[in-house]
């Protein structure tokens, strides 16, 4: 038989203390989670930004050394190999139109920037570009330069073609 001097002595905890301290830690989890994902949101924004930055850099380095932003032949677009002289840690996805309906698209994620080329002001070779990618978190990024070097730079979170960069900066 166990006397009450002896029952004292135990050491442990009651199911009350257990049950306060898994109650505690259920209120810091709910509270921490949501500004973590908050916080996760906004490192793939800021890395897609990031991304077409750096792509842009490259593309005016490229322009620097041969006055367009051909490829190897003058009045044809930069292809992907043109662009990994320059930056090879980002893929470069020519295309027509920023579209992505694919599982292919250019993600900054993969590392992937998407670029259309055009030729403006009655030119023979390519002057102006428009980068875009897509962050893991939805939203579109767009960066573009015209024939007179003016930049601009935008943003949709609600679809692609709403990525026209005539408005809204990041």
């Amino acid at each position: 038989m166990i006397t009450r001097s002896q029952r004292r002595n135990q050491d442990g905890f009651t199911l009350i203390e257990l049950l306060v301290v898994v109650l505690i830690i259920g209120i810091l989890a709910a509270i921490a989670i949501p500004a973590f994902l908050g916080q996760k949101k906004g490192a793939q924004d800021a890395n897609a930004k990031s991304l077409v930055r750096n792509a842009a850099i490259a593309m005016e380095s490229y322009y620097s050394e041969h006055q367009s932003f051909d490829g190897t032949t003058v009045g044809t677009a930069m292809t992907a190999a043109d662009f990994a002289l320059v930056e090879p840690n980002i893929t470069l996805v020519t295309g027509a139109q920023p579209t992505f309906a694919t599982a292919t698209s250019p993600f900054a994620k993969n590392d992937q920037v998407g670029a259309v080329f055009a030729r403006e002001n009655s030119s023979a070779s390519n002057n102006a570009y428009f980068l875009y990618t897509k962050s893991a978190s939805g939203t579109a990024y767009g960066y573009y330069r015209n024939y007179d070097a003016v930049v601009g730079k935008c943003r949709s979170s609600t679809s692609w073609p709403a990525l026209t960069c005539t408005s809204g900066n990041w």
